[in-house]
């Protein structure tokens, strides 16, 4: 379960624990939509990857160039996407924004994928498609390629 959205979602509801009915009514309606989420992700026809990147991936593998995936997504909608496309063994490391106590725009995720790599975040290149994320990549140090994605709604990408 993604922490943070749970969290958010709690003080968006402004629920206390003690307020338990309702709290269990939004704990259940929070797991219901993420597995008709990842039901969709795994059944859905009309999921693609975006033009090109398959590609790069299996280029960058091909070539032994260490790729990671620092996403904000919750680690089973990572895993669900990155099996549907058979991508699994493209990245050498994966880490999920919910298994942190701060997703992007915190530099931590950022910061600790190019530690696992054995790298300087200097010495990385991030693309991101989210404005958290730009913000994310610059202020742990990486050289970051803003990427306007269609898919991600409008985005900031004046940081980069």
């Amino acid at each position: 379960m993604p922490c943070e959205y749970l969290r958010c979602v709690i003080d968006k509801a402004n629920l206390k624990r003690h307020q338990q009915d309702r709290w269990n009514y939004v704990l259940e309606y929070i797991l219901n939509k993420h597995r008709i989420y990842l039901e969709y992700i795994q059944e859905s026809n009309s999921i693609y990857p975006i033009d090109g990147v398959l590609d790069l991936l299996y280029q960058l593998h091909s070539e032994g160039i260490p790729v990671a995936l620092a996403s904000s997504a919750d680690r089973k909608v990572i895993n669900a996407v990155l099996t549907k496309f058979g991508l699994m063994d493209c990245f050498e490391y994966i880490l999920s924004g919910a298994e942190l106590p701060a997703s992007k725009p915190n530099p931590a995720i950022y910061q600790l994928t190019a530690k696992a790599l054995g790298f300087a975040p200097a010495d990385c290149v991030v693309i991101e498609d989210a404005t958290a994320g730009i913000m994310a990549a610059k202020d742990a140090g990486a050289y970051c390629i803003a990427y306007d994605n269609p898919n991600s709604g409008p985005q900031d990408l004046s940081r980069v």
